[in-house]
């Protein structure tokens, strides 16, 4: 299926990414890494993942504390969100896809 990202899911996934590459050189290339397996996995499975809040569904990414919230629709999914796990959930609660 295919995958959209919000712009602001696309603003926070550069974010991320900067904020690990410039812990350590290769951390963002791991974040890339992990973010493209999950969104592999929704792309190939959208529904393996069970819905946590109205529509919305989360994949977390594997060894970041991070994860995407998506929305699936009939002819794509929506990927609205990429949340560190310690965010509060007003900042994805009431995103939509733009």
């Amino acid at each position: 299926m295919k995958l959209r990202f919000t712009d602001q899911a696309i603003q926070e996934i550069v974010d991320a990414r900067q904020y690990y590459e410039e812990r350590r050189e290769d951390l963002g290339l791991r974040f890339d890494s992990a973010l493209d397996v999950a969104t592999k996995t929704i792309a190939q499975s959208p529904e393996r993942y069970r819905v946590f809040w109205k529509d919305r569904r989360r994949v977390f990414l594997k060894r970041f504390r991070y994860f995407l919230v998506y929305i699936v629709a009939e002819d794509a999914v929506a990927v609205i969100g990429c949340i560190h796990s310690s965010r509060k959930p007003a900042i994805w609660k009431n995103r939509d896809v733009d």
